[in-house]
């Protein structure tokens, strides 16, 4: 072990999952080793990488003794970030994908929030980056959001969807994570790992801060219209389980939530049915019946149909919902309360459609990538 890395008290622990990142690894380690606040530590954890990775990260690691190398059988995004929890060792910690990277001066403006104003999590506005342009993604206002004089279930209601729920915009108190055994869960068992670890955190929170400024850099790449293999499987279920995990963490901590689950019980349904191997009715039709088993299906799905009280959950990140989403929104859960299932899919048929649509026209548009 390099001993003066032993010797930095760092303030911010930097953790980077990497699996055959050779042709981007070595831009996103560049961005956080030319950072303006120094006291940093860089956990980067190569997850059983095959391609010429390691040799990267272990060159670039010879210079620089904030660098540590973490290697892993192969096993994932979210048993690399718990790895990277468990050796870090910052007043802080933080995630960067590896295909992306990050403003210089991202973590000294988000250091600084967080002390100066007692912050358990900074969260700063994203930049979506597409064949060099970017797009600022999120919808947030600068300032604190002090969670203690709200109950759980207004900032549920009021905040918890505006701040994005990816990991990498944030820093997070160590303390927090850890006193509450704040984990990853395989993205094999839920549909959002991100998701899940924000959720919870947040729930334990005290104070965050929002940054308006945009400091950490989204790509987007070719993959975007695609949905992998592992992505696809066990969708449905692994949507169910998603929200009987957040179900159950609310009922754990004796959090009033009950509008919040009916929402994330229809967004994981919408969510899950995205993600049906091939476009055709009849499949899209024996989904909607598998996800209806869930317990909460048939309260969220009336709701959804017959009442306008939901409208705000809606609201997505860049701060709108439009006409037609509501339309599809009221139409397909009209139909699925009716148990008419197969003209719900049949219309739920017409959405993706649409969806993939606008998405092929934005890929023709900007040389074969999209903005999500």
């Amino acid at each position: 072990m390099n001993k003066e890395w032993v010797k930095i008290k760092p303030l911010i622990s930097v953790i980077v999952p990497v699996y055959n990142g050779e042709k981007f690894i070595e831009q996103c380690i560049d961005s956080i080793t030319n950072q303006t606040l120094k006291d940093i530590e860089i956990l980067i954890i190569n997850d059983g990488s095959k391609d010429n990775t390691l040799n990267i990260i272990e060159s670039i690691a010879k210079s620089d003794s904030r660098i540590k190398i973490l290697n892993q059988k192969n096993s994932g995004v979210s048993a690399a970030r718990n790895n990277g929890i468990s050796k870090s060792r910052g007043k802080y910690i933080t995630f960067v994908d590896a295909d992306d990277y990050i403003d210089k001066t991202m973590y000294e403006k988000m250091y600084k929030k967080a002390e100066e104003f007692n912050s358990d999590i900074v969260i700063c506005n994203v930049n979506d980056v597409l064949n060099g342009n970017k797009k600022v993604s999120l919808n947030l206002n600068e300032g604190i959001i002090d969670i203690r004089k709200l109950t759980e279930s207004e900032f549920l209601s009021n905040e918890y969807f505006k701040l994005g729920t990816a990991v990498w915009h944030k820093i997070f108190k160590r303390n927090l994570i850890k006193e509450n055994k704040i984990k990853f869960t395989n993205y094999s068992e839920v549909a959002s790992e991100d998701t899940l670890f924000n959720y919870e955190a947040m729930l334990k929170a005290k104070r965050l801060y929002c940054i308006e400024e945009a400091l950490y850099d989204y790509k987007i790449n070719e993959n975007s219209l695609t949905k992998s293999k592992s992505a696809k499987e066990n969708m449905i279920k692994r949507c169910m389980n998603t929200v009987n995990i957040m179900s159950d963490f609310l009922s754990k901590n004796k959090i009033e939530g009950e509008n919040f689950i009916d929402y994330i019980t229809y967004w994981e349904f919408i969510n899950a049915l995205s993600y049906v191997d091939e476009l055709k009715v009849k499949l899209l039709v024996n989904s909607i019946k598998e996800y209806s088993k869930i317990s909460t299906f048939n309260k969220a799905i009336k709701k959804i149909a017959l009442s306008s009280e939901l409208d705000k959950y809606f609201i997505n990140h860049k701060g709108s919902y439009s006409i037609i989403n509501k339309f599809f929104d009221k139409v397909f859960s009209l139909l699925c309360l009716c148990k008419l299932y197969y003209f719900a899919g049949a219309i739920h048929l017409l959405r993706l459609k649409r969806a993939n649509k606008i998405q092929t026209n934005d890929v023709n548009l900007n040389g074969g990538e999209v903005f999500e």
